[in-house]
Order: structure tokens, then C-alpha cells, then sequence
């Protein structure tokens, strides 16, 4: 366990480091995540905190043995552009009553997962058709779940250093369990230009209006589901940023593309629901007793949002989404609010 901590942290540090090595040619786009429920609120609950890094090579620019690792997955889209992508991140989880030292049987478990991703996309742009573009991706994630993802640790210390209520609940939390998913998203683009926009070349400049529904799911001892939603957005710029990277149960959801030229900007609504076979933070641990909820199979996700980017010395982007989850679990009081924060910088 504590090995798998180890990596994840090497693995953050190195994309830390992550940094342009020649001029003139695109290398890729670093991105950061901040998932949090109490941005506008006091609330402090179930999925309470995530955060994340994560690095998207430009096409061909990935290490030989990823590329390789890339081309023999059982691609969907054909003759499109691969990227390969690197990330990391903690997530939280916690029940409503942060004061109370006693297990709390009918909350959500105290945990955490520490995890390190790699991931690989394709996107197709097509110039004929109602589809004006494909995107799938393939996942893999490997981490930990439990004391050696040192959860209970960042939530306390951040709690004492702002002189907010101390979490006394962490000794009850899931024990170590090594996690490991497959995950699969494909996503298709339908777009309307505004006026005299053509939505399948202008970059930049002109609004136009687009529609992603997609299909995805994991598999694994952390989190097995199906999903399926879509997005709507409105705004400039939107050929080059497929989709945002939306919030989901603590995983990374990679997005396609780099900020357009200039400065853009959309604004976005998305739904999706889940038909959920397992969650660990529900459920509670794999391979021996440890405490759990009664999840619920049925899970919704509402979200709206907007996205502004500009091209002052390096393309930047910045996302803002607040997201409503339906109940996870039998005996939840009310829905969960999520808001997440996002910028990713393109070298």
C-alpha cells in the first residue's frame, strides 16, 4: 500500500516538473483540478474534496512505448488523432457529522483514494454527416484506498490551519485495498453555427451552439457503472475544446483540445445518469468487513458552468461547474452540491 503511495506522489511531482523543452512546436496541455463542496456552502460531506493533476501530450509527441500502447487498443474511431495522458489526484470522502468521534452507521464511510491514471484518446473531425466529431478515450487507474491514501491526514491539517471544525471520525475509515479500474467514454458532437458560422471550422471569433451526448463506464473493484448524458454549449471557440472535463465519482475525465486563438469563452449544461454496480465508498471494502451504506443503483448528475480562455503568452483555459448529484445511498438527506475549478495551460 504504502508503495502504491509512494508512486502516486512520485508520479505528482514529476508532472509538477512537466515544463515546454523546444520553442515552436506544441508539446501538450498541463491541467489542474479542485473539486470541492463547500465553495459556496459550509457543507462538508460524502464527496467533500478532490484534487488532481494530469498532463495530455500533443499528438505524437507521447513516449514511443505509450504510443505504442495507444495504437493496440481496440479503437472505435478510425484514422483519427491519439493523445496519451498522465494524471493524479487524492479524493475524500466523508460523512455529514465531522465532530462526532463514534462510527456513524448510516452516513456515508470516512474515506480515501489515492490514484494515478493513464489514459488515451482519439478524436476524428468529420466534414460530412450530422456528426462533426468523435471522441473516445480508454483509461486505466491504479491506487489505494484507505490510510495510505492519507485523506484523513490533508482533510485535518487543512481544517486546523483555517480553524474549522476537526474531522474526528477518520479512525473508522475504509482499510487499505489496492484499487484498479478500466474505464471507457465515447462522446459525439453535433453543432449548429450561429449566423453565417460554419461550427465545423471557425475556431475562434464567431458563436455557435453544440450537443454531445455520450456513453461510457468502469470496471473494477473502486467503481463499476454505466453512464450516459450529454452536454449542451453555447459560446466561441468550441471546435478546439471537444468537451469539458466534467466532474465524476473522483476519477479523471480527460477533454480533447487546446484553447482556441484570441479570447473565447461557453457556457454549458450537462446531465448524465449512472446504473451503479459498485462503489467503494458505499459498499465499503472488497475483501473483508468494514463499514457500508445501501447505495442506491439509480444515480443523477446536473451541472452547468462556463469555460473562458485566452492566449496571452501560453493558451490558458479556465472552467468553472457547479454540479447537483442525486441521493447515492438509502437514508441520505438531500442531494449533494459540487463545485469544481479547473485551469489547463497549453505548451
Amino acid at each position: 500500500m504504502r508503495a502504491i503511495a509512494r508512486c502516486a506522489a512520485s508520479a505528482l511531482l514529476a508532472l509538477s516538473c512537466v515544463a515546454p523543452a523546444g520553442a515552436g512546436e506544441s508539446l501538450g496541455t498541463f491541467a489542474a483540478q479542485w473539486d470541492n463542496d463547500s465553495f459556496l456552502s459550509a457543507d462538508d460531506l460524502h464527496y467533500t474534496n478532490g484534487l488532481g493533476l494530469a498532463w495530455l501530450w500533443a499528438p505524437d509527441r507521447e513516449p514511443a512505448a505509450f504510443a505504442r500502447l495507444a495504437e493496440a487498443l481496440p479503437w472505435v474511431v478510425a484514422g483519427a488523432q491519439r493523445r496519451v495522458g498522465l494524471a493524479v489526484g487524492q479524493s475524500m470522502f466523508t460523512p455529514e457529522n465531522l465532530r462526532s468521534s463514534d462510527l456513524i452507521l448510516d452516513d456515508q464511510p470516512y474515506a480515501g483514494w489515492l490514484y494515478v491514471g493513464l489514459a488515451a484518446l482519439s478524436y476524428r473531425e468529420r466534414a460530412q454527416g450530422p456528426v462533426a466529431g468523435d471522441l473516445e478515450s480508454f483509461e486505466i487507474i491504479l491506487g489505494v484506498v484507505g490510510p495510505a491514501a492519507f485523506a484523513g491526514d490533508v482533510q485535518t491539517a487543512v481544517h486546523e490551519f483555517k480553524e474549522i471544525t476537526r474531522p474526528r471520525g477518520w479512525d473508522h475509515q475504509l482499510d487499505n485495498e489496492p484499487g484498479l479500474m478500466l474505464a471507457y467514454n465515447r462522446q459525439w458532437r453535433f453543432c449548429a453555427g450561429l449566423g453565417e458560422v460554419d461550427c465545423r471550422t471557425d475556431e475562434s471569433g464567431a458563436a455557435s451552439i453544440d450537443w454531445i451526448p455520450y456513453l461510457g463506464g468502469t470496471l473494477g473493484n473502486v467503481y463499476t457503472y454505466l453512464a450516459a448524458g450529454a452536454t449542451l454549449r453555447l459560446g466561441e471557440g468550441l471546435r478546439r475544446d471537444f468537451n469539458h472535463a466534467r466532474i465524476r465519482p473522483g476519477l479523471p475525465v480527460w477533454s480533447w483540445g487546446t484553447p482556441a486563438d484570441g479570447f473565447n469563452w461557453h457556457v454549458f449544461a450537462s446531465a448524465e445518469g449512472r446504473l451503479v454496480g459498485r462503489n467503494i465508498f458505499l459498499d465499503g471494502n472488497t475483501f473483508r468487513n468494514s463499514h457500508s451504506v445501501s447505495k442506491r443503483s439509480l444515480v443523477g448528475d446536473f451541472e452547468i458552468g462556463f469555460t473562458v480562455s485566452w492566449d496571452f503568452i501560453l493558451p490558458i483555459s479556465v472552467t468553472y461547474r457547479h454540479l447537483v448529484r442525486t441521493p447515492e445511498f438509502y437514508g441520505q438527506r438531500g442531494i449533494d452540491n459540487i463545485d469544481s475549478l479547473s485551469i489547463a495551460v497549453s505548451f
